[in-house]
This record gives C-alpha cells, sequence and structure tokens, in this order.
C-alpha cells in the first residue's frame, strides 16, 4: 500500500464510523398509519405528535366554537407518511370513516364537516370539504389557506402553519353564519429565520458523506465533483421549489406550479377540483336576485367620495350579469373608469378597494375613457363580453357605444386557442398519473368553454350566452364531437361520477375537439374590416 493510499482509508474509516453511528435512526422505517387503524381523538388528532399541548388546546377551542355555534364540524390530521398510498383516496376514506359533517334534527346528514389532513414526513397536505360547506369553500379558496402557510411549514413550525390554516377555515363557517369566534386570531406571518435556517439536517450530512466517498474512492469522482460544485455554486431553476401557482389571464389556463408542499382540494375527488363552477339556472333574472346589493351599494357609496369626481362610472360585469352567479362561490368583477389613474388617484381609491377585498371580492379594473377606447384592438374578447354582459352600477354606460373590431376578434381567437394548446398539452405531459390528469382537464375547461362560445361569434357573428348551447352550437356548425368538453363540464358541476369515465379517453377525445375548432377558427374567412 503507497503513502498517498493511506490517509484516503482512514478517511474512510472515519467516516463509516459517523455513519454506522449515526444511521439507525436515519433508516428506521416508520411505517404508515393505517386508515382502519385511525380512531378519532377528538377535534384535534395529532398521530404525528408535532403539536405542543398550548397549540392543540387553541385549536381545539375553535373547532368546539365552530361545532356549537355554526353546527359544522373540523377536524384536523396528522400523520407521518402515506408509504406510497394515495393521498386522495386516503383523506376521503378517512373522511367517509369518521362520518364527520353531523346530521340534522330529520336524521339526514349535513355534509357540515372539513378534514384538514396534513402528512408531514411526505410533506403533503389535502382539505377535505363537505357538500354542505363547498359553496363557502371552494379548492381555491383553501388551496390560498394552504399556500399561505407554506413558509411555516418549511420551517417546521407546524404549530402555528396548522393554527393559521384551522383558523382561516374557521373564520370563513363563523362569517357564513354570523357567529363571533373568541380567541381564533390566526397567527402573524413574520418572515424570519428561524435557528435552524441555513444549517445541515441530519439527512444532508450523510447524503454529505456519502457524495464524498464517491468522490475520494470511485472513477466517477472527476465528474461527480464538477457537478456538486455546479450545483452549490450555479444556483440553477431547479435549485428551488415554488411557493405558489401562477394565475393566467382571465380564458387561461392555470399555470400550475408543481408544489410539493401542499395539494389542495376539495371533497371526493378530481371533480371538485373547482367548485366553484357548480351548475347554475341559467337566466340573468335569477342570477341578479341572490347577488349581494348591499356590497355593491356600499362599494359605490365609499367610492365616490373617496375619489369625487374622478369616478366617471362603475360597472358590474361577467357572472353576475350573466345568470351564473352563485353566492359564496362568484366573483363581484367590478370595472371603475377613472378620469386620472395617477398614482396619486389610485391612492385614494386603495382605501376603498382594500375593504373590497376584506369582502372577499377581486380588486376592480380600471382604466380612464380613453384607454379603453384605445384597447378594443388587443382585448376584443374580454370587452366583447363585457358589451354583452355588464350593468351600470354608476355614471356613464361607457361600454354601450364601444366598437369591438370583428377581424381583429378572429385574430385573438385562434391566438388564445392555439397558446392555450400549448399550455394544455405541457401539463398533460407532465401530469404523470390519472388524478393530475383530472385536474388539467378541470382546470382548463372554463377557458376552452369560452373560447369555443367566441370561435362561434367568428364563424356564425352570434352566440348563446350559456357556454354548453354554444359549444353543442359550434360542434353542430363544424361536425366535431361535444362529448368531451360536456363530461367535463358535467364533473365540474357534479353531475358524473369521474370513475364512470376513462380520463385517457377523454383526453384524446378533449384534445381532439380542440384541434377541429382551431382549424375552422384558421380557416374561417376574414371578416370585413368593421365593429361590433
Amino acid at each position: 500500500m503507497n503513502g498517498r493510499a493511506r490517509p484516503r482509508i482512514a478517511l474512510l474509516i472515519f467516516l463509516l464510523g459517523i455513519f454506522a453511528f449515526a444511521a439507525p435512526p436515519f433508516i428506521e422505517q416508520i411505517n404508515a398509519e393505517q386508515v382502519k387503524d385511525l380512531k378519532p381523538t377528538g377535534y384535534v388528532n395529532d398521530f404525528a405528535h408535532v403539536l405542543d399541548p398550548a397549540t392543540t388546546a387553541q385549536i381545539t377551542d375553535i373547532c368546539t366554537q365552530i361545532d356549537q355555534k355554526a353546527h359544522a364540524q373540523i377536524a384536523l390530521v396528522t400523520i407521518n407518511t402515506l408509504d406510497g398510498n394515495d393521498l386522495e383516496s386516503y383523506s376521503i376514506n378517512l373522511a367517509q370513516k369518521w362520518g364527520m359533517g353531523g346530521k340534522g334534527k330529520d336524521g339526514q346528514d349535513k355534509d357540515r364537516g372539513v378534514l384538514i389532513f396534513y402528512v408531514i414526513q411526505d410533506h403533503r397536505a389535502r382539505i377535505e370539504v363537505g357538500y354542505g360547506l363547498e359553496p363557502i369553500l371552494p379548492d381555491g379558496k383553501v388551496g390560498g389557506f394552504q399556500r399561505e402557510a407554506i413558509p411555516l411549514m418549511r420551517s417546521q413550525d407546524y404549530n402555528h402553519a396548522l393554527l393559521l390554516v384551522t383558523s382561516r377555515v374557521a373564520q370563513v363557517i363563523a362569517d357564513d353564519a354570523g357567529v363571533q369566534l373568541t380567541n381564533a386570531e390566526p397567527p402573524v406571518l413574520i418572515r424570519h429565520v428561524q435557528p435552524g435556517d441555513g444549517g445541515i439536517s441530519f439527512g444532508g450530512v450523510v447524503l454529505l458523506i456519502i457524495v464524498i466517498l464517491i468522490i475520494l474512492f470511485t472513477p466517477l469522482r472527476s465528474l461527480l465533483f464538477w457537478i456538486l460544485f455546479s450545483n452549490i455554486f450555479g444556483g440553477g431553476a431547479a435549485a428551488g421549489v415554488a411557493e405558489d401557482s401562477a394565475e393566467a389571464d382571465s380564458v387561461g389556463l392555470e399555470a400550475e406550479a408543481g408544489v410539493e408542499v401542499v395539494e389542495a382540494a376539495s371533497v371526493v375527488s378530481a371533480a371538485a377540483v373547482l367548485a366553484a363552477e357548480a351548475q347554475a339556472a341559467v337566466g340573468s333574472n335569477e342570477g341578479c336576485t341572490m347577488i349581494p346589493e348591499d356590497k355593491l351599494t356600499e362599494f359605490v357609496r365609499r367610492a365616490c367620495e373617496a375619489c369625487g369626481a374622478n369616478i366617471e362610472a362603475i360597472i358590474l360585469f361577467g357572472s353576475a350579469v350573466s345568470g351564473d352567479f352563485h353566492p359564496g362561490l362568484s366573483d363581484l368583477n367590478l370595472f371603475c373608469v377613472l378620469g386620472d389613474s395617477s398614482f396619486a388617484a389610485l391612492q385614494k381609491l386603495s382605501r376603498v378597494v382594500k375593504w373590497w377585498t376584506s369582502q372577499k371580492q377581486p380588486p376592480p379594473h380600471c382604466m380612464t375613457r380613453h384607454e379603453l377606447t384605445r384597447s378594443t384592438d388587443v382585448f376584443t374578447i374580454e370587452l366583447l363580453d363585457m358589451v354583452q354582459h355588464h350593468r351600470v352600477l354608476f355614471g356613464d354606460d361607457v361600454l354601450a357605444g364601444l366598437h369591438i373590431p370583428m377581424d381583429l376578434h378572429r385574430v385573438q381567437v385562434e391566438y388564445e386557442l392555439r397558446e392555450k394548446t400549448i399550455l394544455l398539452r405541457q401539463h398533460l405531459l407532465a401530469a404523470g398519473k390519472d388524478s393530475h390528469l383530472w385536474d388539467v382537464l378541470l382546470h382548463s375547461a372554463p377557458s376552452f368553454a369560452t373560447l369555443f362560445r367566441h370561435a362561434l361569434i367568428v364563424l356564425k357573428n352570434e352566440a348563446p350566452a350559456n357556454r354548453r348551447e354554444a359549444v353543442l352550437a359550434l360542434s353542430k356548425l363544424i361536425g366535431f364531437d361535444p362529448s368531451a368538453m360536456e363530461q367535463i363540464l358535467d364533473l365540474r358541476e357534479r353531475k358524473v361520477d369521474p370513475k364512470k369515465l376513462d380520463v385517457h379517453d377523454l383526453c384524446t377525445r378533449y384534445l381532439s375537439a380542440i384541434g377541429k375548432v382551431t382549424e375552422a377558427v384558421d380557416q374561417a374567412p376574414a371578416p370585413e374590416t368593421g365593429n361590433r
């Protein structure tokens, strides 16, 4: 043995000694808790043992108040690992086994239960919402609560993370029931470095030891060294984990960022991915009777007081005037026309918008009258919908005389169809498993249904407001199978069980329909240059 080899062998023995000493707890097998073995211990069921007694008591108090005051049930469950089991199936089975939601006086299920389910070591989470609470707790809302807790989960501050999510869910239920909760304030999120942040975990130490051994004692040592070096100092795009999902435009396919920390969904199946599109009675009169007029009146009052003559018009548009509005699910979309859109002018309106967003409504869209008239060539789809479905709350009807260039409308429809098709293919390629395929289909359907309606306008110069009717009319006009779009819309509206459908066949028919519609728009004769 030469002298140069002795130091390496000595180092190998030393490192193997460290690994042998530390390995038992690292490689200890933690078996997944089986649903049949889990017994409810109360509102808080911390099988992963991550909550301290004080937090457990506070969450229990919040859940008790919700049960007694709002007649709904919240259960928080933590486990260590799924050990390869499916997250959705596990959480649904657990919710069904425990029979959450209770029964009413008539003995019928109320379905007013929420299961907050966290799998600590797998970094997975899911919220199951009973049918009775889905109108006020759609998937997007509960997903937002979980995304808000991501920084706390990453820093292993499970007490504040789970208290935050539970408090958010409880407050929505309490607000809907008109009751007050005590001692239910969620923790204030202060982004700071935790004592362990920036350090190396035990698993990281073991991994580093293994890499060092490979570098020192294998032929791959030179290559692995440079890979390790580039990853440490290069900071490539794959080094980080996105914390939130990107939002596309109003007719865009949602671009999910692939967050592994949480997977939010509502109850029963992937068909619940967007409960906000539940079945609606068609007709503007019926929809309008459900609109919270008091909120609209108050917004107008506050905006006029804050901005004075600078507010030229306030217009309601979207589902609230097209007959698809659902209280607790749909947004009140407002369009404000301003005389001055400078930062100083916006600051005056911002105080009103702060109140408006506290009412769980999106900030209004703001433009000057000049900007509006000069934007008709780039927002043809959006403005055409607004022209056809709007209601003036204050001021002038600035949309009534708006002219939409229909030749540019055809171009935008084709552009949107092709762009969204590319996005759709990206998400289908990245889906990986069937449950994710369902998510992609359900998220993309509203975008393509809107575009199908506008494709019909391109080809026939008119289209029904109802998207189902528009899809059927378009299919008869150009000859494609509309069943895929109909079935996806049925899934969103809880009209069909996804287990009765083949998701691969559905994807095939869906892509085929989109392709035929796109080709029809592409080959459509250019409309005469004109406005509408």
